[in-house]
């Protein structure tokens, strides 16, 4: 996905508003599905395969807690499937939890695949301009949660190291953690005082910023943004003029799969699809750039 990071900061904030707005206010499941997918396959190329069987095993485990919690403790529906402490336990509330996990799922998804591309220099220049102060603040998070997190793995791996932390109980391991954590946030304040003490030497906020970039708004960011446009814009108009929400009670709605509700799932997912095709388009040039040598 190294094609997508190239785009104007623009273009890669729209498609991520877009993937991220829609997943999170649409609760119908051919929708949800759709983004889940897409969400995983962009966060395998944007990452490697390791990650998928992570991320499977994290949606699985968080889709049968939903299931089970929303089951135990939401009773509406029509559809009782049996009784649980005399309390009716309904195949409504069960679907429910699963589309509900998906959303969330897929969400947090988008916003993993969001921090991996958008950094905090395209950060800055999309909203230096509109609110520094803001800008200033999401780049410095975006810049230290990896670098705490590095940091911390590092830490660990001391601990395992010097202290034999395999061959202890678990009383061991939970002190130890404790330790590392303690370190962690030490590391943390120390380095923030470092980077509040750099930022006053260069006279931040001392007077009037200038703004730098390397970022222009190319021929093929239009055409970017046109099909973001089209896509988008057909899949929302037809969400509401087909009347494509979906709800779960009192009883579960059916599946809109006419020729209206399949153009409109079809325009989400070519969408979501979009840095795929211009990473396969990079790759071809790519290709046939080399066979001419």
């Amino acid at each position: 996905m190294k094609e997508m990071k190239t785009f104007h900061p623009l273009i890669i904030a729209l498609y991520f508003i877009g993937c991220i707005g829609f997943s999170m206010f649409s609760m119908n499941p051919i929708y949800l599905s759709i983004s889940l997918l897409m969400a995983i396959i962009i966060n395998v190329k944007l990452t490697s395969i390791i990650s998928f069987k992570r991320i499977i095993f994290l949606v699985i485990l968080f889709v049968l807690v939903c299931m089970i919690i929303n089951a135990m403790f939401v009773h509406q529906g029509f559809t009782i499937l049996f009784f649980m402490n005399d309390n009716p336990i309904t195949l409504e509330s069960i679907i429910f939890g699963l589309s509900f996990a998906l959303m969330i799922s897929a969400t947090l998804i988008w916003f993993k695949n969001l921090s991996l591309i958008m950094d905090s220099d395209k950060v800055v220049y999309l909203l230096g301009r509109i609110s520094p102060l803001l800008a200033f603040i999401i780049s410095l998070v975006l810049r230290y949660i990896p670098y705490l997190q590095d940091y911390y793995h590092k830490i660990k791996d001391f601990h395992k190291i010097n202290y034999d932390i395999k061959n202890r109980n678990l009383f061991d391991k939970l002190k130890s953690s404790i330790h590392c954590f303690l370190a962690l946030v030490s590391f943390a304040f120390e380095n923030s005082l470092d980077s509040v003490n750099s930022i006053n030497s260069l006279g931040y906020g001392s007077r009037k910023r200038t703004n730098y970039h390397l970022y222009h708004f190319e021929k093929r960011d239009l055409f970017a943004l046109v099909l973001l446009f089209i896509c988008m814009g057909l899949t929302i108009f037809i969400y509401f003029y087909h009347n494509l929400s979906f709800y779960y009670y009192p009883k579960i709605a059916i599946v809109s799969l006419d020729s209206l509700s399949i153009i409109s799932y079809m325009m989400f997912l070519l969408f979501l699809i979009l840095p795929l095709i211009f990473e396969i388009e990079e790759e071809i040039r790519w290709r046939l750039s080399i066979s001419k040598i």
